[in-house]
């Protein structure tokens, strides 16, 4: 993309389970990323499937490009705990209140997605990457 685009700034972003990627590549290609975004990452393993085993635990300290962590503060999703993003989360941490929680916890249409705070978060985003500023809470979709 860089070389047929002309693109400079590389930014990876996970949700859910696309966190165990994030995690990962900001490790492994720190040189070639200018940030990541960790969104209602895993940090849990679900039951026998054993889909994020390999970031239980994860050292957060290994990552060395900048992280914004985007997390609902009342996402139910076994998976994705609040306060253990909130735990190892400096200044980087967006906290998301309020929205919708119609459907199942894991899902699209709950807290776990941001379900009416989905502009919101998507603005808080963009001002991290345009600015470096973390919006530290989004409570409205504005």
């Amino acid at each position: 993309l860089g070389k047929n685009y002309g693109f400079e700034d590389f930014y990876v972003f996970g949700h859910s389970s696309g966190g165990i990627s994030t995690k990962w590549l900001s490790v492994n290609l720190e040189g070639e990323l200018k940030g990541a975004i960790n969104s209602s990452v895993m940090t849990r393993s679900r039951g026998t499937d054993n889909l994020a085993y390999s970031v239980v635990g994860f050292d957060m300290g290994k990552i060395k490009i900048p992280v914004l962590n985007v997390s609902h503060k009342d996402d139910a999703c076994l998976t994705t705990p609040y306060h253990t993003v909130k735990g190892y989360s400096n200044n980087n941490l967006v906290t998301v209140l309020g929205g919708g929680a119609s459907g199942p916890l894991c899902e699209d249409t709950n807290h776990h997605s941001f379900e009416g705070r989905q502009r919101g978060v998507s603005r808080a985003i963009a001002k991290w990457i345009a600015t470096g500023e973390v919006q530290a809470v989004v409570d409205s979709d504005d």
